[in-house]
C-alpha cells in the first residue's frame, strides 16, 4: 500500500517523533536520579536495595528502649541498702573515735580533728558523711550508733500524705503556669520542708 503523505510531512512526524522520545528519556533520567521514600527505604534499607544488618536494627532498637527492668530496680535499691549501711558504719567509727580524741590531752599524738577523722572514716568504709553530722551527734550524745532516718520524724498518715502530694503538685502547676520564674529542686525541698515543720513534723 502506498503512503499519500508527502516528503515534508515524513520529516515533520519524524522530528516531533524524535522530540517526544527525547523529552521522554529527560524525564526518565531525572526521576531515576531522585531518591524517592518507598516504604523499602523507609524501614531501613540501604541506597543499593540491600536490608540492614540484624546486628544494627537490634542496636537501635536498643537504644531507643525505655524505662527500667526489674533487675536493674532492684540491682539499685540494692545498692542504696549497702551505701546506707556503710555511711552508718562510718558514723559509728567516726563518733567513737572523735569522743576517745577528745578525752586526749592537748599536744598529744593521737589527737586529731573532727575533719580529719571523718576523712580517714569515709576513706575507710567508701562512704560519703559530713563532719559537721558527726560533729552534732557527738553534741547529742549519739554516740556508736546508726544514722537517723532522712525526713520528718515518724511517718505521715495515708490521709495526709496524699492531701500533701495533691496540694503541692497543684502548686507547682500553678507556678508553671502564672510566675515568671521557676523554682529550682532545692527551692522546692525548701519550701516543703516549711510546710512539714509548720504542720509541727520536726525533728
Amino acid at each position: 500500500m502506498t503512503s499519500t503523505l508527502s516528503s515534508a510531512e515524513r520529516t515533520g512526524e519524524n522530528a516531533s517523533t524524535t522530540r517526544v522520545t527525547t523529552s521522554a528519556t529527560t524525564t526518565s533520567t531525572r526521576l531515576a536520579s531522585r531518591v524517592v521514600a518507598t516504604p523499602r527505604l523507609l524501614a531501613g534499607d540501604d541506597d543499593d536495595g540491600r536490608k540492614r544488618a540484624a546486628e544494627d536494627t537490634i542496636s537501635v532498637s536498643l537504644s531507643k528502649k525505655s524505662g527500667r527492668s526489674s533487675k536493674e530496680v532492684h540491682r539499685l535499691q540494692a545498692n542504696i541498702i549497702m551505701q546506707t549501711r556503710k555511711e552508718s558504719m562510718a558514723m559509728k567509727m567516726a563518733t567513737t573515735r572523735i569522743v576517745a580524741s577528745k578525752a586526749l590531752s592537748k599536744g598529744h599524738t593521737e589527737k586529731k580533728s573532727i575533719n580529719c577523722i571523718v576523712k580517714e572514716g569515709n576513706e575507710a568504709c567508701n562512704s560519703n558523711i559530713s563532719p559537721k553530722t558527726a560533729g552534732t551527734y557527738v553534741v547529742k550524745g549519739r554516740i556508736n550508733t546508726s544514722l537517723l532516718k532522712r525526713g520528718p520524724t515518724g511517718s505521715f498518715t495515708k490521709s495526709m500524705l496524699e492531701s500533701l502530694k495533691w496540694a503541692y503538685a497543684s502548686y507547682l502547676q500553678l507556678e508553671q503556669a502564672e510566675a515568671l520564674t521557676q523554682s529550682s529542686i532545692k527551692d522546692m525541698s525548701k519550701q516543703l520542708n516549711a510546710c512539714v515543720n509548720q504542720g509541727g513534723f520536726t525533728k
